[in-house]
């Protein structure tokens, strides 16, 4: 296994392509790069993508345009993705009344829809 901290040059990055990309600490794989217009990705997967730039560039702005947009549309898998990041702050500045007025809204959906 590997160490949980190392580094890794782009010369001795040969595997099938992929590209491991350092983050805080952590490990991730990013396959070939997608293209984001792909009809099979779900809006709540693009999103996600843009969000981490897994095989694209980051986007946050976009990533949240397009979960609250889905959110307004009823979307309760959006809205709980909305309020996990600001409330951990990830990718986005922690925001702890959006994140309560987020989950609110989630359970509100969910109450709804059974």
């Amino acid at each position: 296994m590997f160490p949980h901290r190392f580094k890794v040059t782009e010369t001795n990055l040969d595997t099938n392509d992929d590209l491991i990309v350092f983050k805080k600490d952590d490990v991730r794989t990013r396959r070939h790069p997608i293209n984001l217009d792909d009809s099979r990705l779900t809006p709540l997967e693009k999103a996600d993508r843009l969000i981490e730039g897994n095989g694209c560039d980051q986007d946050v702005d976009e990533a949240l345009r397009i979960l609250r947009s889905l959110s307004e549309n009823g979307d309760s898998q959006a809205t709980l993705r909305l309020a996990r990041l600001y409330l951990t702050g990830l990718s986005v500045v922690t925001d702890l009344q959006k994140a309560s007025d987020y989950f609110t809204l989630y359970m509100e959906q969910k109450t709804a829809s059974n």
